[in-house]
């Protein structure tokens, strides 16, 4: 069975219970058609912000969610390093490594194979 995009009620308690000056809020029906975002934001906003009507009217229980991104091992460990640095090396580490991979490419396309990379280098 496809998974939903949207909250279900044991997760509306669990945000519920995990916010501070909720306990005057209800879980109500319509909710469950709620990303877990907006629910979120509901719950820590100890219900100042609600998602818009006119969104949550045109959704339907029956809907699915897409599909997840999947990434190779080799960019879920670059994903992994660059979690490591703050946010400025982090910058600078993704340039560097976008910077390399363009390199490479550049070189496999006017040359042939890893011989004419080292050559390049």
């Amino acid at each position: 069975m496809p998974a939903s995009p949207y909250v279900t009620s044991n997760a509306l308690a669990s945000l519920k219970q995990g916010c501070a000056g909720t306990d005057n809020l209800r879980i109500t029906d319509d909710m469950l058609l709620w990303t877990p975002a907006e629910a979120r934001r509901y719950f820590e906003s100890v219900g100042q912000e609600k998602p818009d009507p006119d969104v949550v009217a045109r959704r339907s229980p029956d809907d699915t969610a897409p599909p997840p991104v999947r990434t190779g091992a080799a960019r879920g460990e670059q994903e992994l390093l660059y979690g490591l640095f703050c946010p400025c090396c982090d910058t600078i580490i993704c340039e560097a490594i976008d910077h390399r991979a363009r390199k490479k490419a550049r070189a496999a396309a006017t040359s042939n194979g890893a011989i004419g990379l080292e050559m390049q280098r």
